[in-house]
């Protein structure tokens, strides 16, 4: 009786071990480029431009383009909710986590400075 229930036991929870394993897979994340427009106000999503790639920027000490992930970027509803439709594909810089980025990165020395959260920020000193 041992053997058989051991036996039930093998064939009941081979498959749940032998597709259980996992494999590594890596995500990749799609980043946009935006630049600031000359003049713009960096917690504005309307002053920003979508770039197809990182750009020089123009050594005003300010910052003036911005790496973020796609999910940094308003989408319809997303827009509509926050509070204009003018701002889809535009960057969430009014929405606190961005904002926050942001405001370290305008007192950070460095540049470019990359975040914690991996979002990059050009200021050209």
């Amino acid at each position: 009786m041992k053997g058989y229930v051991i036996r039930i036991f093998i064939v009941l929870c081979t498959p749940v071990f032998g597709f259980s394993s996992s494999k590594t897979t890596f995500n990749t994340v799609k980043k946009d480029c935006f630049l600031l427009v000359a003049g713009g106000d960096a917690n504005d999503p309307s002053d920003y431009t979508w770039t197809a790639s990182a750009l020089n920027c123009p050594g005003t000490g300010r910052i003036c383009m911005i790496v973020i992930s796609s999910s940094d970027v308003y989408t319809l509803p997303e827009a509509i909710e926050a509070g204009s439709d003018k701002w889809v594909g535009r960057p969430k810089v009014n929405q606190t986590a961005l904002a926050e980025d942001l405001s370290n990165a305008a007192k950070s020395v460095s540049d470019p400075y990359t975040a914690p959260s991996g979002r990059i920020f050009y200021k050209e000193h």
